[in-house]
């Protein structure tokens, strides 16, 4: 409904009983076209009370992320003819193109609750499956599956894991975020890493992580951008980056990098997120952030800095507070066999195994180390003195498709590359200048 009606018009939003009375009316209806040729064709079968859960879901996650197409479906009142198509085309995708039994050699599929809450999922990108027996004991190994990418900070990851627990079960409070943190310490540490870690187990994707850098909100007249520009300015149409992706994707890991950068208006508008759970764009959509789970990051402020820059009403609205340690030289090691991964997956998908030995592996945790810098000098060494060194032996045709490339350390410190019978030493032999 557009904005100059709301104050002329009271908008209706029928409620379960409602919608439950229009599927008993529509019953006959519905089911005869739900037993259309191209339903019997694909074996797919409902039953009023498939129909009846599905609207109990819809209800209660749908709502929540109101998409353009549906809008624009109620708006121009696409009759019931259109809704039964697409409800079957729905149902369609969920099972296989080439009519092979998935369940059982049963005459009909049979759409149950669970299907329902699936395509819902999908549809919204909202996660709707029951707190199953597996799902129960992932939750009790949480910290067992962050450390599998997030190396040391258990402080952290324990206070992570707390928060989803309670979240999961229903035992956080439904007026705010999910979790709020400032993790804070020195660059390279896991940060960032714990953030998209999360997003990917809790939520499902990497991709389901709003990343803002503060420092492109250094200025007053930059906080606007988060909830839009006022009416009359430019991208007033366009909305806000912070509201308007929790708006479309309202389960979501909302990361503020760098967030001692920001202006100190930006703090200010974070008060209402941090307590109430939600936060009003420049249109005058309120916006929920109930299932959102906030994560500040600090590089430069850590302990009594933390307390001496922010206001006490911003850090007393925060869950935790956590502090980040330097890595030890044990745990940049165990960084190292990650990021080898990392490359051996890549170069297999280019037909070549790559190998290395455990001289060369401590020659890139001995260059890689450095407390002031994290873990970061050990991707550069692992870029200089593989990725470097065998893009230039695929250039010259001296590694080809389906070769085993070994990797390792002469007793005069260069790099030997070693490719079936063939030996070849690198000219990379010492860390460059520059960052150590």
């Amino acid at each position: 409904m557009e904005a100059r009606l709301l104050p002329k018009l009271t908008p209706v939003l029928p409620g379960d009983k409602n919608a439950i009375e229009v599927c008993a009316l529509l019953h006959p209806f519905t089911f005869e076209q739900l037993s259309l040729p191209a339903c019997k064709k694909h074996k797919v079968k409902a039953e009023l009370a498939t129909v009846e859960k599905a609207d109990a879901v819809t209800d209660s996650f749908a709502r929540v992320n109101f998409h353009p197409e549906c809008e624009a479906a109620v708006n121009e009142q696409i009759n019931i003819e259109y809704a039964v198509s697409y409800v079957y085309h729905a149902l369609y995708s969920y099972f296989d193109r080439d009519n092979v039994a998935l369940r059982g050699f049963a005459k009909y599929f049979k759409v149950t609750e669970q299907d329902i809450a699936n395509i819902v999922a999908q549809w919204t990108g909202i996660p709707v499956e029951k707190v199953s027996s597996d799902e129960t004991e992932r939750l009790i190994k949480m910290e067992e599956v962050l450390h599998g990418r997030v190396i040391g900070q258990e402080e952290a990851v324990s206070a992570i894991s707390r928060a989803i627990r309670r979240a999961r079960v229903g035992l956080k409070s439904p007026s705010r975020p999910i979790a709020s943190f400032i993790f804070a310490g020195p660059t390279g540490v896991g940060k960032s890493e714990l953030a998209k870690t999360l997003a990917n187990y809790y939520f499902g994707s990497e991709e389901a992580m709003v990343r803002l850098d503060m420092s492109e909100f250094m200025e007053r007249h930059t906080v606007s951008k988060l909830i839009g520009s006022p009416p009359g300015y430019v991208g007033y149409s366009e909305g806000g980056q912070l509201t308007e992706a929790v708006r479309r994707r309202p389960y979501t890991v909302v990361l503020f990098d760098e967030i001692e950068k920001a202006h100190p208006d930006v703090f200010n508008m974070m008060l209402q997120i941090l307590e109430d759970g939600r936060l009003t764009d420049s249109k005058g959509r309120t916006v929920d952030f109930k299932n959102t789970l906030i994560i500040m990051t600090s590089n430069s402020l850590v302990g009594e800095e933390l307390k001496s820059y922010f206001r006490p009403e911003f850090l007393n609205r925060l869950d935790e507070i956590i502090v980040f340690r330097q890595l030890t030289k044990k745990e940049v090691k165990q960084i190292a066999d990650i990021f080898l991964k990392d490359v051996f997956k890549r170069a297999q998908e280019k037909g070549i195994k790559i190998e290395v030995t455990d001289k060369f592996k401590d020659r890139l945790v001995d260059e890689g180390f450095n407390p002031t810098y994290g873990a970061r000098p050990l991707r550069r060494a692992i870029m200089r003195l593989i990725e470097d060194c065998l893009a230039e032996r695929i250039l010259t045709g001296d590694i080809k498709d389906g070769d085993v490339v070994i990797m390792d350390v002469d007793p005069d410190g260069s790099i030997a590359v070693l490719a079936g019978d063939k030996k070849m030493r690198t000219a990379i032999d010492a860390t460059p200048a520059g960052i150590a």
